[in-house]
């Protein structure tokens, strides 16, 4: 009886194992697929069929390699026989899923592999089950004496069939191998083969029953944690890479929209027949759906709630522009927003982007929109909606539509499982867009259909604000019936919600019934306070760089320019809306125009009573220089001093003025078109100059785009114009970097001033306060850090993040996003950067490893067997040259380093070295290696030469250019390494070639015909360099001037050479400039190389923008043809590049 007991409580064991996989499994239609087959012959005989599948198809692929796990499973099925005959479905779970698996695998060949693979691995661990030789026990097998680990064995197999079958059972699984297979899903079959492996060690010994399950559960734990662990790597990584492309996240927009106390429902538009149809899961219609509206018609607020309801149906990307991010807005951030807005909700999405990015996608629209379709190529259907297209540049809004129209038609041409990726823009009618979008594309149009939403929106509104005012009656009445005649949405009846939207506000700010009656009779929606205060802080508005806060708004209110040594006390709180009037509002502490176009309308130079931009652009350079020249900015300021003005809010202005002087007096400079007087701004910075100078500035400082035309500024101020300048570089250089705040920061130190030194410790004041826990007083100046710096003083401490600037509301919120800044996958190779910079993902690593640190096996032949202290010896010769210590190389250096067959010391070693030596900035480096190897070197010499432009060493570089004249010389190193540095924007090493090219002595020999350096000269990429850079191009033309021409040259052959030239500019920089000096010097305007090419003006009239129209007038000017029309199509007349500049 008692065997019978156990018997039954194993085959209950069986049963439930098998209920639990079916459970697990969560497909039928498979699982009755697996039942299907029961027995070895069954299995046999659908692998053939396979086998026949294949041979009809692309051919045999190799299921050979299953036949050891089959055969293990053969020795296995005897063990359980006893339990098959009372139950024969028991062995369906282990035959079934063979045949399942390989069948529903045929239609990839990746997936099939790696399913053989897998089961490959199993069996190899797999024990093998037949019976030794002198070991015998009842019944069949080495299993039968303990059914308990025959049973071990079962649930084993079963749960690697579970997680294989888990593994491509999705309907987009294809999609997704290449994502999921590697990392996750191979390494669960890796831990399962790993346990199988352990419990073959126990075949013989005593085995309960109860430790079956205690084993499963630990295996099955085992692979939860890993698939967990392997979860939140993913999404780490997806939050670190979506934090560098979009940190300034379209959900936070989207929440300003959602908790806006302004908004029109979107209900009309919900229940609109062709929405209802478009959205509709088995719609077959046109895929792209366009919300055309006029200027401030409630298209943002109609666009929130479509996404709330596309969000309830599938998959959302979403992407909410604004003009406010206009210039910082491109198609490549749009498509980064969409891609990672998908993510909501799902955990497929953040393992796709994080092995899918690498550094193309950051820079290349074709890189970001392939990635943006592997994403949805691995949801089985998504929503895509753009709201604001018409928000953007030009340019890129072209790009962004065609991309976004291409990814349409793309999926609707996949075939019937992906053809409901749709897309919902919101816009205005504009040409460009209806020239894209002129197919395929249902057009909904507002008009007059917003019309009921904002009357209900004004009568919320209203009632909302009569229970906060408790006006009478009467005046409710009356209020509401001047509503109902002045509202423009409702008397035009065009659903212009923005103009409703000012009317209410013009009418909030107002105090007294009688000044609301008033301007609800005769008050201009639209208008602004005129007063003195009100324009000044418009003006501000305009022109900052960064949104203002109303405290800094504060601050340079109570900034005297006619008394600057004096900060003015800041009292009370700020009602800007009641000072400017209803054209500007408060978002999150910032404040704003409620709408670009009444930004436009105030600072239109034509209408009457406008504001000057320039004029508030000067102001506010003024005010920004005049705070940071106060005493409060001293950097002999002690601790204590710091602390107490921070407390005092006296430092409110400080991260504007710090970080955006450079650039408001950038913008100024270059908005002016005509000499004016500058000597205000000039004497500020002159102060500032004086006061705050860290470190002297370099005597020839250029600065290329401050302005078109600064010559007056430069000369009268060249202390002032070489700070900006230095200054300029120093917040690009902050931008582009991944420094961090603390006080003991070294990257301070680059800054030409001490100011941003200063902005170190007042943050890190900030930060004491914020984090002091003391009971009361920690309380107490929380509460004043919030008055003076705003409702979100937790700043980011990495500098070039936004959110450096906006903050967070606490702590908590801060360290959750820092986090992201992290990037743990370092470079394995210490000597290079990414070693201690690191990689946003693991991929990113390794791409970058695979590129620039290849295996010897896969990039270069197998290296010499070496001694490994010469080889030692070699590396750190290598190291303390790039240091630098000449001294120390020269005692160390040994004797067969000099000799040329030493296999160490060879060639490729000496010529990789000399690079590092001129990188190291050390002049007697470069000589003492230049001396001691100098048979060993070549005699062109490109990447010393490239590296001395690079770390702007004059000295170096100068002695390298007599170094390469005295080894035979050649024109083509001195032009490219010219053209790199004027790519470089480095005026002395430009001057260094410039002179040294005009001095070789066969140029200066009368009768010579320098053919080389007029060959070199007419050069594509040693003009592009100079692309809109005035200052660059005036050495390129004083080496066309030093070109000297032989006694036999004849004057054609000068008209065809600069004809050529003018030609080239033509095709490249268009500069007028350039142009101007070759027809000068005899070029021809109306050339042509033939009749079928185009002329110097067809160039220039197939260009855009202003310098395109600056070259056609100059060539008009100077006598072109325009009456005769160029070919339509353009060949290409450049001259090609070399190849060695191609390598």
């Amino acid at each position: 009886m008692a065997a019978s007991s156990d018997e039954s409580l194993i085959l209950e064991a069986f049963e439930d194992a098998i209920k639990s996989f079916k459970a697990d499994l969560g497909h039928d239609g498979l699982y009755r697929e697996m039942t299907r087959v029961k027995t070895v012959d069954e299995l046999y005989n659908a692998t053939d069929e396979i086998q026949k599948q294949q041979g009809r198809g692309n051919g045999l692929r190799n299921t050979a390699a299953i036949k050891p796990y089959v055969k293990r499973l053969i020795d296995y099925a005897p063990s359980i026989e006893a339990f098959t005959k009372k139950k024969p479905e028991i062995l369906s779970p282990i035959w079934g899923p063979i045949a399942a698996l390989l069948r529903r695998a045929m239609r990839c060949d990746a997936i099939f592999d790696a399913v053989v693979g897998a089961m490959k691995e199993l069996g190899e661990h797999l024990p093998d089950f037949k019976q030794p030789p002198g070991v015998t026990y009842s019944g069949q097998g080495l299993l039968n004496h303990n059914h308990a680990i025959s049973l071990l064995f079962f649930r084993d197999i079963i749960l690697f069939h579970l997680v294989l079958s888990r593994s491509f059972t999705d309907p987009l699984a294809e999609n997704l191998f290449e994502f999921t297979w590697p990392t996750t899903w191979s390494k669960m079959i890796t831990i399962i083969s790993t346990h199988v492996k352990s419990h073959a060690r126990l075949i013989g010994n005593d085995f309960p029953l109860g430790r079956v399950q205690q084993e499963h559960w630990a295996l099955q734990q085992a692979l939860r944690e890993f698939e967990e662990e392997q979860r939140k790597r993913d999404n780490q990584e997806f939050h670190r890479i979506k934090m560098a492309m979009t940190p300034e996240t379209q959900d936070e927009r989207r929440n300003l929209l959602t908790h806006s106390a302004y908004t029109v429902s979107g209900d009309w538009l919900l229940e609109d027949a062709a929405f209802k149809e478009w959205s509709a899961f088995a719609f077959h219609g046109p895929k792209i759906l366009w919300l055309q509206g006029m200027l401030g018609s409630g298209k943002t607020y109609l666009a929130n709630d479509v996404l709330k309801k596309l969000q309830s149906i599938d998959s959302t990307g979403f992407a909410f522009l604004s003009h406010k991010y206009r210039s910082s807005t491109t198609a490549i951030s749009v498509i980064h927003a969409l891609t990672f807005s998908l993510a909501y909700g799902t955990t497929k999405i953040p393992a796709v982007v994080s092995r899918s990015f690498n550094e193309e996608c950051k820079t290349s629209l074709k890189a970001a929109t392939e990635l943006l379709m592997k994403v949805l190529g691995c949801v089985f259907s998504a929503f895509l909606l753009v709201d604001g297209l018409d928000e953007m540049e030009e340019s890129q809004r072209g790009r962004l539509a065609s991309e976004l129209f291409r990814i349409s038609k793309e999926f609707e041409s996949r075939g019937e499982s992906n053809y409901n990726v749709r897309l919902f823009i919101t816009s205005r009618k504009e040409r460009g867009l209806v020239s894209i979008f002129n197919e395929d594309t249902t057009v909904i149009r507002i008009g007059r259909r917003n019309v009921p939403c904002i009357r209900e929106f004004i009568k919320k509104w209203t009632q909302t604000w009569f229970a906060e005012r408790r006006f009478r009656p009467e005046e409710e009445a009356e209020i509401e019936s001047s509503l109902e005649r002045r509202a423009p949405g409702i008397r035009a009846q065009v659903g212009v919600f923005l103009e409703a939207r000012m009317l209410l506000d013009s009418i909030k700010i107002l105090d007294k019934f009688k000044d609301i009656r008033k301007e609800l009779k005769y008050g201009t929606i639209g208008s602004w306070n005129d007063t003195e205060e009100a324009c000044l802080i418009l003006g501000w508005i305009g022109c900052s760089p960064k949104p203002l806060t109303v405290q800094e708004i504060q601050q340079l209110l109570a900034i005297d320019l006619e008394a600057p040594d004096k900060l003015g006390e800041v009292r009370g709180e700020l009602d800007v809306v009641q000072i400017c009037g209803p054209v500007v509002e408060v978002v999150d502490g910032y404040v704003q125009f409620i709408h670009w176009m009444v930004q436009e309308d105030i600072f239109d130079p034509s209408a009457a009573g406008s504001i000057s931009l320039p004029a508030a652009t000067l102001d506010l350079a003024l005010r920004c220089v005049t705070y940071l020249c106060q005493d409060h900015h001293s950097p002999n300021l002690s601790d204590e001093q710091v602390n107490e003005n921070t407390l005092a809010g006296t430092y409110t202005l400080d991260w504007i003025a710090t970080n955006m002087w450079p650039h408001i007096v950038k913008h100024y400079l270059r908005s002016i078109n005509e000499d004016k007087s500058l000597s205000q701004l000039g004497w500020r910075l002159h102060i500032l100059y004086s006061t705050r100078l860290r470190k002297q500035l370099p005597k020839h400082e250029r600065i290329n785009d401050l302005a078109v035309d600064s010559y007056t500024f430069k000369e009268t101020f060249p202390e002032a114009h070489a700070l900006v300048g230095q200054a300029l570089r120093f917040r690009e250089m902050c931008t582009a970097s991944d420094h961090v705040i603390s006080r003991e920061a070294s990257w301070s130190g680059l800054d030409p001033l001490t100011t941003s030194e200063l902005s170190l410790r007042i943050q890190s004041a900030i930060d004491h306060y914020l984090l002091d826990k003391t009971p009361g007083a920690g309380d107490s100046n929380r509460r004043l850090l919030r008055q003076w710096y705003g409702q979100r003083p937790y700043k980011c401490q990495y500098l070039s993040c936004p959110f450096n600037r906006t903050g967070f509301p606490d702590e908590a919120q801060r360290l959750s996003h820092m986090k992201h800044h992290d990037r743990p996958y370092k470079c394995s190779i210490p000597a290079c950067e990414f070693s201690q910079r690191g990689f946003l993902s693991e991929k990113m690593r390794d791409d970058h490893s695979a590129k620039v640190h290849p295996t010897p096996e896969r990039q270069y032949p197998p290296p010499k067997p070496l001694p490994d202290h010469a080889s030692c010896s070699a590396n750190i010769l290598s190291v303390l040259v790039g240091a630098g210590l000449v001294d120390i190389v020269a005692r160390l250096l040994p004797r067969e380093a000099e000799s040329d067959s030493d296999p160490v010391y060879d060639d490729t070693w000496k010529n990789r070295t000399f690079t590092k030596a001129v990188e190291s900035g050390s002049l007697p480096m470069v000589k003492f290696y230049a001396s001691k190897f100098k048979a060993a070197l070549p005699k062109r010499i490109e990447l010393p030469l490239w590296a001395a432009v690079r770390i702007r060493n004059v000295e170096i570089l100068e002695y390298l250019l007599t170094w390469v004249s005295e080894n035979g010389e050649d024109m083509e190193d001195f032009v490219l390494g010219m053209e790199k540095a004027i790519k470089y924007k480095d005026y002395d090493t430009i001057d260094v070639f410039a002179n040294f090219i005009k001095a070789r002595p066969w140029n200066q020999v009368e009768g010579n015909d320098p053919y080389a350096l007029r060959e070199a000269l007419w050069d594509k990429g040693l003009i592009e360099a100079t692309w809109h850079e005035g200052d660059c191009e005036i050495p390129l033309l004083d080496l066309w001037r030093s070109i000297r021409w032989g006694k036999s040259a004849t004057e054609e052959a000068k008209t065809l050479y600069f004809s050529e030239l003018l030609l080239t500019v033509a095709q490249t920089t268009r500069s007028a400039a350039l142009a101007e000096f070759l027809i000068k010097a005899g070029a021809d305007p109306n050339y042509r190389p033939g009749p079928q090419f185009c002329s110097p003006l067809d160039y220039a009239g197939q260009g855009r923008g202003h310098y395109a129209r600056e070259l056609t007038e100059c060539l008009l000017e100077y006598g072109a043809d325009g009456t005769i029309a160029g070919p339509s199509v353009v060949p290409s007349r450049l001259k090609p590049r070399r190849t060695r500049r191609e390598l």
